[in-house]
């Protein structure tokens, strides 16, 4: 039983480890894009992010 529980917590820790590379991976692409002056709804599309997301980088 206590194994199963290891195993769900672990699980949960990669798959938020996952989720946070992912963002950063987006926050980066959004940044490029930004500084190269794309308009922001379109980095929105291309990243996923929000617009308030953009505008904070």
């Amino acid at each position: 039983m206590q194994d199963r529980y290891i195993n769900r917590d672990l699980k949960n820790v990669i798959d938020t480890g996952r989720e946070e590379a992912s963002l950063a991976r987006a926050q980066e692409i959004a940044r490029r894009m930004k500084t190269g002056g794309e308009p922001i709804s379109k980095i929105a599309a291309y990243t996923g992010l929000t617009a308030d997301q953009i505008r904070q980088l």
